[in-house]
């Protein structure tokens, strides 16, 4: 496996903010961290010391924070086992135990989400997802942060309650991982002094194991080929269960898609049923708004036509409007009609027939005598005696 980076920046900051410690035994009580700091100096001078700690007597070890990862890696292979200080040191990385696992990733989630996630937590100095040589999510990673109180409340509050990071609704499992020296490994002399017998100081060579004539090779022919059955039992045992858990994942996957299928389909449903109703809604609003439009253009329509029967009926009089010219509450003489006047048609028509043949004979009345030079009346003028046949006129 390997562990993704998004780009050289941030890789730098993880070797910036990462594990940069080692550790350093075996120095004499009277060590002074000037003085360790000077004697790794002329050991590695291009190698930056940001910080020494020297442990208080007689304990007899320090901690040294270097400016970069790969300068641990070169300082335990160049100065375990050597002179530093008067004494052969053992020179080891430093782990610090404020990190977690994190398992179930999922498989959109990078560096910087992991980080984010996990920073409400508290200080994330660095997070790492776990990828194979293609670079896809192997489904678990690494995050450090810079307390270990930080530590006991991520794990307490993701075991209490479910912690989801990515789109999936699977909850991540959070663990304290265990420490693991894969940059250095043990050297020879270490190897030697954790053997089960200190007086065999000779190491025993690699072979294959055979059925032999000879009891030994018989008796350890026989015990080999029981651990390797053993392990290859308890292989097939684990890809068993791991088939069944990846099988029982599959299928409550395709269970939270179908159900998220589903709801997004009465979601979509149900929006397709508002829509529905606020067309008919809209429908219905806009029918009223027409009929009530019409009922208004009938009612002017016989406002209109009222007015122009009134108007016929009524003479081209002096001082007086044109023929559907005037106001339509305007009545025969030219006064403003109040509510009391509105009457049906069947009693209007014969008081407005009425007051025409009033007014016309007011009209006739009002005819100046200037215009005529006969002094005789109207109706004189207008029927004069017939003659008189026998000499005069009546």
């Amino acid at each position: 496996t390997r562990f993704s980076s998004q780009n050289a920046s941030e890789m730098l900051e993880i070797g910036k903010t990462g594990n940069n410690k080692i550790y350093i035994g075996n120095l004499t009580t009277n060590t002074s961290p000037k003085d360790l700091a000077d004697a790794f100096s002329k050991k590695l001078p291009d190698v930056a010391i940001r910080d020494c700690w020297v442990s208080p007597p007689p304990s007899g070890f320090a901690f040294l924070l270097l400016d970069h990862r790969h300068n641990v890696i070169r300082a335990c292979h160049e100065l375990d086992g050597t002179d530093l200080c008067g004494r052969s040191v053992r020179v080891r990385p430093a782990y610090k135990n404020t990190a977690i696992k994190v398992i179930d990733i999922p498989a959109d989630c990078g560096n910087r989400m992991l980080s984010k996630a996990f920073s409400i937590f508290g200080d994330v100095e660095r997070a790492i997802v776990a990828t194979d040589e293609k670079g896809n999510s192997l489904g678990w990673g690494m995050v450090e942060f810079a307390r270990k109180n930080s530590i006991q409340r991520a794990i307490s509050e993701c075991s209490e309650k479910p912690f989801l990071i990515g789109r999936e609704p699977v909850p991540v499992r959070v663990e304290v991982p265990i420490q693991e020296d894969l940059d250095v490994g043990m050297s020879d002399s270490e190897m030697l002094r954790h053997r089960l017998n200190p007086d065999n100081q000779q190491l025993v060579e690699a072979r294959f194991v055979r059925d032999g004539p000879s009891p030994m090779e018989s008796l350890e022919y026989n015990l080999a080929l029981a651990w390797k059955e053993m392990a290859d039992r308890q292989q097939a045992l684990k890809d068993e269960l791991e088939a069944k858990h990846k099988a029982e994942r599959t299928e409550v996957r395709e269970q939270h898609r179908r159900i998220f299928e589903e709801q997004l389909m009465r979601e979509q449903q149900q929006q397709r049923e508002m829509e529905r109703q606020q067309e008919e809604e809209r429908r219905r609003l806009a029918a009223e708004q027409q009929m009530a439009l019409q009922a208004l253009q009938q009612q002017h329509q016989m406002q209109q036509q009222q007015v122009r029967m009134q108007a016929m009926m009524e003479p081209r009089g002096m001082g007086r409007p044109p023929m559907g010219m005037g106001p339509p509450d305007m009545d025969m003489r030219g006064g403003r009609r109040g509510p009391e006047q509105e009457m049906p048609p069947n009693v209007l028509l014969p008081r407005m027939m009425m007051e025409a043949l009033g007014q016309a004979a007011r009209i006739l009345e009002d005819v100046p005598r200037r215009y005529d030079p006969d002094d005789r009346p109207l109706a004189a003028r207008a029927f004069p005696p017939a003659p008189d046949h026998f000499g005069g006129v009546g």
